[in-house]
C-alpha cells in the first residue's frame, strides 16, 4: 500500500517563535509539527521535568518554578512572563490545564500575543456546558437533558435530578475535562457532591458544576472540525470513543463502524452548523451520543481546543490539525473546501496511561526502567510519546504516557496492527494498561462492533482481572518458554567452554504455567527452529528471534506468530509479559518441583484487618476516629488525592481501629498500610 500522509506547504513565516504552554504528549506533538513548518518552539516546565521529551524536544526551555499545576501550568501570568523573556509571537495552549478557559486565552491577547485557538466569544460560550445546550437548542439541535442554569447546592442537584431522572452525572461546567462522578439515587448525589466539589477545586480552582441526564449503552460520537477567520468551516472524521473507563475515553477508532452515511453527514452538518454560529475559527471537537437501535443522536458538548484524536484525523485525511491551527492563528485561510475532505481507510486510536487495570484504572506511579516503543518504520503506526525511559511519573499530573495509532484499508487490519503494536511496546517500572487492550482486541464483540459506552461494565462487572489465556495460548507461551531456557542454557554452555550434554536433547523439562504443570522435550533444534513436546504433543518452534538478555522473543509456534518480552529472569523461571499479561513462569527439572513443594508457603495477608493506599497520592481527608473505636461497613475512612482524583476508602465491615498509621496531608505509596482492625 502506498499510502502516505500529505502535508502542506513549508512555512511561510508566519511566526518564527511559539511557546507551548503545556507538557507530555500534546506538547511533544505541536513541537515535532513546528519544527516541520521551520518555526522555533518554547517549551515551560516544572522543576522536576528539566529531562522531559519535551524540553529535549524544543528549542528553548523555562522553568516555571513548581510541582503544582496551579502554579505552574496553570499560571497565565507565568506562562506571558516566559513568552516575553523568549521573544515567542504566539501560545499554543494544548489540550487540557487551561486550553479552554476564555479569560486566560483574553490575557495571552491582551499582552500582545496570538493564542492559536478559538476566539474568546466562542470559547466563553461552549466552555459553558449550560451555554452551550442553550446554543444548541436555538439551533433545533437535539442534546442530552442537562441543566440550562447555574446549580450550586446538592439540594438543587437532588431536585434536578428528581426532574430528569437518574441516573445522572456531575461535571464541570466551565472547563471540559475528566473529573465526573456518576450518582445513581439520590444517596450518591449527597456522598458524591462534596467530592466532586473538591476535585474541581484542587484541578481548576472552582467548584460551577453541570448536571446532565446519564445515557447508557450509547456510542459517543465526536466530529473534528476546522474553521478559519473567513466564514469557513468545515468538518472532518468522525471517531467512535465509546471504550471508556472512569467515564473518560482512551479508545478511538476512526471512522465510526457504527454511523451509516446519512447519520454521518447529518453530525457532520451539525457541527458545522454549530461552529458557523459560533464564528469559530480553529480546531475544535463536537461531542455527540448515538443509539444504535433508534438512530436518534444528541449533542453532548463541544471542546474548542485541539482534539486529543488528531493523530486519527491525521491518517484518515491526510490533514495536520496542529499545523492548521498555527495557520489560521496567523490569518491564513482553510486551503480546502468540503467536498475536497476525502476519508482513506480506517485507524484505531489508543491512549497509554500509567495506571493499574486490575485495580480500577487507578493511576500508576514510578520510574520507567524500561522503555520501547513499536517498530517506527513501520509506515502503519504511529506513537508519539511524551516520555523517555528513566522518566519518573508522578502524582502531579495527567498520567498519560502515550499515543498510540495504526491504520489499515479497512478495519479488521487496522485492528491486527494495533494487536502487534501493543505486543511489541516495552514499558516497566510503571503499570500500564497495554494489558487490557490487548485483551479488548481479543473480544469477539468488539470485534464485530458490538460495544457501546457501558462495555468494560457488561464484558467486566467485577472488574478487569487480567488476561485469561486459552488453551493454546497457553501452550504457545510455555513453547516459548522452553525455547528461551534453552537458548540461554545453549549460552551458558558455550561462555563455559563445555560441550552440548548428549542428553539435553531427552531431557524432561517441566514448566509450571498458573499452577499447572507441563511435561515438556526439546526434540530437535537449529540455530532458530526448535521442535519441542509438551505433554506428548510436538509443537513447531521457528523463525526464531531473541538473543540471550534481550527483551522481545519473537517466532512462529505452529506457524502463529507469537510475540512475548523476557521482562525478569527468576533463579528457576523468568517472568514474561504475553498479551500484555506478566506471568511468572517456573522452568527446571522434574525433581526441581518436587522440592519446591516442600519450601514453606507465604501466608496470606487477612485484608479485612486492613485498609491500604490502592494508589500513590496525598490523604486529602480522614476519619476523625481514634484507635478503639468502631467502624461500620460502608464507612468512610480516608479520601486519597492523586491526578486529578479522589479515591474514597471505606470499611469493608464492621470493625474495631486497632491503628491508624497517616495523618491528612501524608503522602502514601501504593499497598501501604493506612489502618489496622482488631
Amino acid at each position: 500500500m502506498n499510502y502516505r500522509i500529505p502535508s502542506f506547504s513549508s512555512s511561510l513565516g508566519i511566526f518564527k517563535k511559539i511557546l507551548i504552554a503545556n507538557r507530555g504528549e500534546i506538547a511533544c506533538s505541536i513541537i515535532n509539527t513546528a519544527k516541520k513548518m521551520k518555526i522555533k518552539t518554547v517549551a515551560i516546565h516544572s522543576p522536576i521535568e528539566y529531562n522531559s521529551l519535551h524540553v529535549k524536544l524544543a528549542d528553548e526551555s523555562i522553568n516555571i518554578d513548581s510541582y503544582d499545576p496551579k502554579s505552574s501550568y496553570m499560571d497565565i501570568n507565568k506562562i506571558i512572563q516566559a513568552a516575553k523573556k523568549t521573544g515567542v509571537q504566539a501560545i499554543h495552549p494544548g489540550y487540557g490545564f487551561w486550553s479552554e478557559d476564555p479569560e486566560y486565552a483574553q490575557e495571552v491577547l491582551n499582552n500582545g500575543f496570538a493564542f492559536i485557538g478559538p476566539n474568546t466569544k466562542a470559547m466563553s460560550i461552549i466552555s459553558s456546558k449550560s451555554q452551550s445546550k442553550q446554543f444548541a437548542q436555538k439551533l433545533k439541535i437535539n442534546f442530552v437533558p442537562g441543566n440550562l442554569e447555574n446549580i450550586t447546592s446538592v439540594e438543587q442537584t437532588v431536585n434536578f435530578a428528581n426532574q430528569i431522572g437518574f441516573p445522572i452525572m456531575m461535571k464541570c461546567k466551565n472547563r471540559q475535562g475528566s473529573i465526573f462522578h456518576v450518582a445513581r439515587n439520590e444517596d450518591e448525589v449527597y456522598s458524591s457532591f462534596p467530592l466532586i466539589q473538591d476535585e474541581l477545586n484542587s484541578v481548576f480552582g472552582n467548584c460551577e458544576l453541570v448536571v446532565e441526564k446519564l445515557i447508557e449503552d450509547t456510542h459517543h460520537i465526536s466530529i473534528q472540525i476546522i474553521g478559519d477567520n473567513y466564514g469557513n468551516v468545515v468538518y472532518l472524521n468522525d471517531c467512535d470513543c465509546s471504550i471508556q473507563r472512569r467515564n473518560g475515553k482512551f479508545v478511538e477508532e476512526s471512522p465510526a463502524f457504527v454511523l451509516d452515511e446519512s447519520t454521518r453527514r447529518k453530525l457532520g452538518f451539525e457541527s458545522v452548523l454549530l461552529a458557523k454560529a459560533l464564528n469559530y475559527n480553529s480546531a475544535g471537537t463536537c461531542e455527540f451520543l448515538f443509539n444504535s437501535k433508534t438512530k436518534e443522536t444528541m449533542f453532548l458538548e463541544m471542546n474548542p481546543r485541539i482534539p486529543v484524536e488528531n493523530n486519527l484525523t491525521k491518517f484518515t485525511t491526510g490533514i495536520d490539525l496542529i499545523e492548521l491551527m498555527i495557520r489560521i492563528s496567523a490569518g491564513e485561510k482553510l486551503p480546502f473546501n468540503q467536498s475536497q475532505i476525502k476519508l482513506n481507510g480506517c485507524a484505531s486510536e489508543v491512549r497509554i496511561y500509567a495506571e493499574d487495570p486490575q485495580k480500577g484504572f487507578l493511576p500508576s506511579i514510578g520510574t520507567i526502567i524500561k522503555y520501547s516503543e513499536p517498530d517506527p518504520r513501520n509506515k502503519y503506526l504511529f506513537c508519539q510519546s511524551g516520555v523517555v525511559e528513566g522518566d519518573e511519573i508522578t502524582t502531579h499530573y495527567d498520567p498519560l504516557l502515550s499515543i498510540l495509532v495504526t491504520f489499515g484499508k479497512t478495519r479488521t487490519s487496522a485492528l491486527k496492527e494495533m494487536k502487534i503494536a501493543l505486543e511489541d511496546y516495552v514499558i516497566e517500572g510503571v503499570n500500564q494498561n497495554i494489558s487490557f487492550l490487548r485483551a479488548l482486541l481479543d473480544q469477539k464483540d468488539y470485534n464485530s462492533g458490538n460495544f457501546s459506552t457501558q462495555y468494560i461494565e457488561k464484558y467486566w462487572p467485577e472488574g478487569f482481572k487480567g488476561v485469561e489465556l486459552k488453551e493454546e495460548s497457553s501452550i504457545h507461551l510455555v513453547a516459548s518458554s522452553v525455547v528461551i531456557d534453552t537458548i540461554r542454557k545453549l549460552r551458558d554452555y558455550t561462555i563455559s567452554g563445555n560441550l552440548e550434554p548428549s542428553n539435553f536433547r531427552n531431557e524432561e523439562i517441566v514448566v509450571q504455567l498458573m499452577n499447572k504443570e507441563y511435561s515438556c522435550f526439546v526434540l530437535d533444534f537449529s540455530d532458530n527452529a526448535f521442535v519441542v513436546e509438551i505433554d506428548k504433543k510436538i509443537i513447531y518452534v521457528d523463525d526464531v528471534d531473541w538473543t540471550v538478555d534481550g527483551y522481545l522473543f519473537k517466532a512462529f509456534v505452529d506457524g502463529i506468530p507469537v510475540t512475548v518480552q523476557v521482562v525478569e529472569s527468576l533463579t528457576h523461571g523468568y517472568i514474561i509479559r504475553y498479551i500484555g499479561t506478566k506471568f511468572q513462569i517456573l522452568v527446571g527439572s522434574k525433581r526441581m518441583f518436587e522440592l519446591l513443594k516442600w519450601m514453606p508457603q507465604k501466608k496470606e495477608i487477612d485484608q479485612l484487618k486492613f485498609i491500604a493506599a490502592p494508589m500513590a497520592g496525598k490523604i486529602y481527608s480522614m476519619t476523625q476516629k481514634k484507635s478503639g473505636d468502631s467502624v461500620h461497613k460502608g464507612e468512610e475512612l480516608f479520601v486519597i488525592e492523586a491526578m486529578k482524583m479522589q479515591n474514597r476508602l471505606v470499611a469493608k465491615n464492621y470493625s474495631t481501629i486497632k491503628s491508624i498509621f497517616k495523618e491528612t496531608g501524608d503522602k502514601v505509596s501504593v499497598d501501604e498500610i493506612l489502618i489496622e482492625f482488631y
